[in-house]
Order: C-alpha cells, then structure tokens, then sequence
C-alpha cells in the first residue's frame, strides 16, 4: 500500500543481501545493496524515533563504507597482478575494512533493535516489537534484545572469518621476510581455507536471517499499529516540508564530493583509472536529486554531454595505449595521430567540465537564496556580510579554479610527450628518453584535489546553512 510507514518486504529483502559471507572484499550478494534497501524500508519510520534515526544514519555510513569496496576490490586486483608480495598489503586492506564494517553494522542493527523496542513502548498495541515471537512451547517472549546480541555476534563473525584465511598466505614467508622452504609453507591451502571459513560464515548468517526474518514478518499480524503510526508520521512530520528539503541537499551534498573525488585524474602506467564519466555520471545524478527544489536543467543537459565527452576520451585513451605509449609519439606518425585524436577529445571534454561546474554554481546560488533564509553566515562562519554575498564570491572562486584544473589537465598531454634525452655511455650506449617537465603529473593532481576540496567545503558549508534554516530554526 502507497504511504506504509514501514516497507517490511524492501527490509527483509535486504536482510537477505546481507547475510552472505565476504570473501576478501567480493559479496556475493552485495551488501551495499542491501544495506540502501534497509534504508529505503526505514526512511520513514526513523522520524518517529531518535533510535532509528540513528540507526539510519550509521547505515548511511555502513553504506559507504561498504560500496567503497568495490573500488578498493580493482585496486588490490591490480597490486596482487602487478608484483608478488603483496600479502601484507591485501591483509591490511581487508582487515581495515572488517574493523569499519563491524563496528558500524553492530552500531547500526543494535539502535535498530532499540528503536522498534522504543516503539513498541511509547504507543499503545506496539508490545509486539519488544520481544521475540514465541517459539512452540515457550511460555515467556525473549526480548528482541537476544536478537540484537546474536546479530553482534554474527557480523563479528562475518567480518573474522573474512580475514582469517589472509593470514595463510603470510605463511609463506618467515619473521626476516624470507620465503619459507616449501614443506613448511600452508599457504598453498589457501583456497581450503577460504571455502572454510565461507562455509562457517553461511552457517552464522543463514541462523541469522531465519531469527531476523521470523521477528519482522510478524509485524504483518498487526497492521492497525503501523496503520496508527502512519497517521502520526502524517500529523508530524509530512507538515515539516524543510526538513525533506534539508535531506535532499545533504544527499546533493553526498553525490558532489563522489563527483569532486572522480574529477581528479589518476594515471597509472599511463592509463587514467578515474575516467571523466565516472565524474560526469555522479554530477548527472546530483542535478537529477536536487531538481525538486532547484533549475538543474542546464547542469543535467552538459552533465550529460560531459559524460558522452568522457566515454569517447576513455576509448581513444584505450586505443592509444593498447599500442603505443608517450615515447613513441615523437617518432612514430601512427602513434602522434592516436595521441592527437586522444588528446583533442580530453580538451573539449575539459571544456564541458568547465561549463558543469559554471551551471553548478548557478544552481547552489539559487539554493543559497531560496532555502538558507538568513542574512549573516550564522552557521558556517563568522562572516558579517549577506550571504548571497559571501557565497557568490565562493563560487566564482570554485568557478576559477575549475577553469585551472581544466587547463592544467589539458596541457598535461602536451607536457608528457615533450621528451628529451640523454646520450648514453658506456659499451651499449643509445639514448633515454624522459619528459622536460617531470612534475607534469604531480601539479595536474595537486590542482585537482585543491578544486575538488574546495567544492566539498563549499557545498558543506551551504548543506550547513540549510540545516540551520530547516532543522534548528523552528
């Protein structure tokens, strides 16, 4: 039914993406997945108790902690391909993220449980969400606080046995960083125990889901309760139209920094591995979500172009590099029309980016005066000027230093392929070529960070003032 204030199929659904065990940093079913339909299930009920609020935001953070594996999954498939030795890197990785991970699902499942048990006491008919359906032949409910005890011990379980068998593979080497002779080395069982420890943490997760799913399905027997908690959500919260405003910039907020961090190019081993319509996709996707409150046409329409602008720069890049590299553009006229044809399509994609953010900053100065509301930085700072005034300089600042970025990023192609060389002595002699200007790479970055940290402490600060306007400012 349209308006349910608790979405009980989307939770359990995202019960069962999460129960799966973790191999290194690989779900089989994704918890990120799951974790944004737990959101989706809960958007509503958490504004009727401080518990699943709380809950929702440590699931915001679990969120991100948990997609950012995707990323991190390319970069240790890349370390492990690239040299050999690299076990305690990977164990590093993998044990960072099991420590992220378990402290903010047992934060977040534990304030879950508390919220509904909160429910369950402050209206009449909610005794339900307290306890535990019974089993057959129990006299008295447990209380969903056994739930929430098992829960913590099945995502420190989890997340254990994820990093168990990496230790296998340090086997290999002794305390002096030696390899080991053969016969005393077990990391060549490493598969064994990786299929264990999968197979110990399935056990754990499916007696999980079973308690879990069995606890909120027989919230269905009591449709008249969620029914009454609708009718509050719609007497107190739906009047507060700011407060959805408020969350709808913070999410805006959220897409921009994912934008600004993918709009810095990474290059290894000449390949970019933060391709530009990666960025143009998440700038995309923050014009759409703010749309409701503000004009992001014009930022959605070169978003777009930026993004078709990315993709045709990517594939010439990969043309490029499949035969030749920076060294050959000199001397070979195949390779100089390749590079050519690739760097042409970086610059007007540059171009676009330029005129991405220059539409950005028509659309934060529209929130600034439609839903901020103050005349002073009462927030954000202690700025004494009108905050039109404040921001409008801000941006034109942001402004100026997209165009910087853009234009260093464009005369970075000429630069790595502006060779000299030296003669070589010695028996063989010959020459070695390297780029006059060496540093090419660290001032395209260096101006790229200063751009994207700038945009994300610009766009906070007006997340902030929106915060003040809607959320404190009764």
């Amino acid at each position: 039914m349209k308006g349910r204030v608790l979405r009980g199929g989307w939770l359990k659904f995202g019960l069962i993406l999460f129960f799966n065990p973790c191999v290194r940093l690989f779900d089989i079913f994704p918890d990120a997945l799951g974790i944004l339909c737990i959101l989706y299930a809960i958007a509503k009920i958490s504004d009727l108790s401080a518990d699943l609020a709380d809950a929702r935001e440590k699931f915001w953070t679990l969120f991100w902690i948990e997609l950012s594996k995707l990323p991190a999954q390319f970069v240790l498939a890349y370390v492990s391909g690239s040299s050999v030795g690299q076990e305690p890197l990977v164990l590093t990785f993998v044990f960072a993220y099991a420590i992220a991970s378990s402290v903010y699902a047992i934060r977040a499942f534990t304030a879950l449980y508390d919220g509904f048990a909160y429910l369950g006491g402050a209206y009449d008919g909610g005794d339900f969400l307290a306890v535990l359906p019974r089993l057959p032949g129990e006299k008295t409910p447990r209380p969903v606080g056994r739930l929430a005890a098992f829960t913590c011990v099945f995502i420190l379980a989890k997340n254990i046995l994820s990093v168990l068998p990496e230790f296998a593979l340090l086997h290999a080497y002794d305390g002096a960083g030696d390899v080991r002779p053969s016969g005393m080395d077990v990391s060549s069982f490493y598969p064994l125990f990786v299929i264990f420890a999968a197979l110990v943490s399935l056990v754990f997760g499916v007696i999980w889901l079973a308690k879990t799913l069995r606890y909120f399905s027989a919230f269905r027997r009591h449709k008249e309760f969620f029914s009454l908690l609708g009718r509050e959500y719609a007497a107190k919260i739906l009047p507060n139209t700011g407060l959805f405003v408020y969350r709808r910039v913070r999410v805006f907020y959220y897409i921009l920094c994912a934008a600004a961090l993918f709009s810095v190019d990474m290059y290894f081993d000449e390949i970019n591995v933060l391709p530009d319509f990666i960025c143009a996709l998440f700038f995309f996707f923050a014009a759409f979500w703010i749309s409701k409150y503000a004009k992001s046409g014009r930022m959605m329409l070169f978003s777009g172009l930026y993004f078709v602008g990315g993709i045709f720069t990517f594939v010439f890049m990969r043309l490029f590099n499949a035969e030749y590299g920076y060294r050959s553009v000199q001397k070979i006229e195949r390779a100089k029309m390749l590079y050519t044809r690739y760097a042409v399509s970086n610059a007007l994609t540059k171009v676009l980016f330029v005129l991405v953010i220059f539409s950005l900053g028509r659309l934060l100065l529209q929130l600034v005066r439609e839903h901020t509301g103050v005349e002073t930085m009462a927030f954000s700072s202690g700025s004494k000027q009108p905050l039109i005034r404040v921001f409008a300089r801000r941006i034109l600042r942001m402004r100026i230093l997209a165009v910087i970025h853009a234009v260093v990023s464009i005369l970075y192609f000429y630069f790595v392929v502006d060779m000299q060389s030296i003669e070589l002595r010695g028996e063989f002699g010959g020459y070695a070529y390297f780029p006059r200007f060496e540093f090419a790479w660290m001032l395209d970055v260096l101006m790229a960070l200063i751009f994207a940290i700038y945009t994300v402490n610009l766009v906070s600060d007006l997340t902030a003032e929106v915060k003040f306007r809607y959320r404190y400012d009764e």
